[in-house]
């Protein structure tokens, strides 16, 4: 019973698995015991965030993070700090896979994702990232001027319903600072979709600096290569600050629209690029309208079912397997605790 009881947070949030482990956390499965519905759980260790004013610029930036609700974002819930010195983002459950995962399928499958299909994903996050940027504050009424800093494969996941949903806003601030501090790898992996300013410190990174970021995701999803490699992280961080991008394989097998697209998006001189992820949109969807896409949604969920559904089925009827065998041992805890359902839900 110790053990069960350890991994409920405040009595409320029951982690049920292990997802995956990232630079900055770990991702579980999750069941929120009053609402009776599935979550997901974030794990982050102080450790990983350093310095008190950090941890505290962490906790605003997933306050500001948590005022953002849009169908091409995952929602955050909730953020917990616990006794023990754990930090819990507590967000909607996501059905679906990351990009990363799509990628590794697409390198090693006989059956190649339509161009469409790659350029509707990354119009999604477009979709996202123009809502987020101009997100206003609804008391004080004051751009919240969010910018992601982390736009990669592994937080753009795409739902078993062909939804395309931007994850990890909030984390990245607080994970470059940290970095500045310590210099302690802490971006290991995320080096090769950053963009020029991020790597040299010369400006603030802005939106624009997320719309680099996508460039690099949409080149990768057409090519299946990152257009920034090396054999060393420096060699890597070299190649985007000068931002050199070998556009001749892509422009041999790829519309003329989409390779103006990805070059705009990849260039050094941040005045260059797209100014705003609704310009990127505009020419995605012109673009998608041109071909005659109607229903990409569908088409998307299509793909998803037939490559990920036996997995995706899989993982739910474990999830629901887990909690119903739990359900007494739950029922169990609540009864013996001194907290009622209804003061667990004034405490939340």
């Amino acid at each position: 019973m110790e053990d069960f009881v350890s991994k409920i947070i405040e009595k409320q949030y029951k982690i049920l698995s292990e997802i995956k482990r990232g630079g900055f956390g770990t991702v579980y499965s999750g069941w929120d015991i009053l609402l009776e519905k599935p979550i997901a759980i974030k794990e982050i260790l102080p450790e990983l965030l350093g310095e008190a004013k950090i941890i505290d610029m962490f906790q605003d930036e997933a306050v500001n993070t948590a005022k953002l609700a849009h169908p091409n974002i995952v929602q955050i819930y909730n953020l917990r700090k616990t006794q023990d010195n754990k930090f819990y983002i507590i967000m909607e459950y996501v059905d679906g896979v990351d990009l990363k995962k799509l990628l590794q399928k697409l390198k090693t499958a006989e059956e190649e994702l339509p161009l469409h299909l790659k350029a509707f994903i990354v119009d999604q996050v477009c979709v996202a990232l123009d809502y987020a940027h101009n997100k206003i504050d609804p008391i004080s009424k004051a751009p919240l001027n969010i910018v992601h800093r982390d736009v990669s494969p592994s937080n753009v996941m795409i739902t078993s319903e062909g939804i395309v949903k931007l994850i990890d806003f909030g984390i990245a601030k607080a994970r470059f600072r940290r970095t500045e501090k310590t210099q302690a790898g802490v971006l290991k992996g995320k080096i090769p979709y950053m963009s020029p300013e991020q790597i040299l410190g010369n400006i603030e990174p802005d939106s624009r600096s997320d719309l680099f970021s996508l460039g690099i995701v949409f080149y990768e999803l057409i090519t299946q290569k990152r257009p920034f490699r090396g054999k060393s992280e420096f060699s890597i961080m070299e190649s985007v600050t000068k931002a050199r991008v070998d556009l001749k394989s892509l422009e041999k097998t790829t519309p003329k629209e989409i390779v103006d697209i990805v070059s705009k998006c990849l260039q050094k001189d941040i005045d260059k690029r797209y100014q705003n992820a609704h310009d990127m949109h505009s020419d995605i969807a012109k673009y998608l309208h041109q071909e005659g896409i109607i229903n990409p949604v569908k088409e998307l969920k299509e793909y998803m079912t037939s490559v990920f559904g036996d997995e995706l089925r899989e993982e739910y009827n474990t999830r629901l397997s887990r909690v119903e065998s739990e359900e007494i041992q739950v029922k169990t805890y609540e009864l013996a605790s001194s907290t009622t359902p209804s003061d667990v839900h004034r405490k939340a």
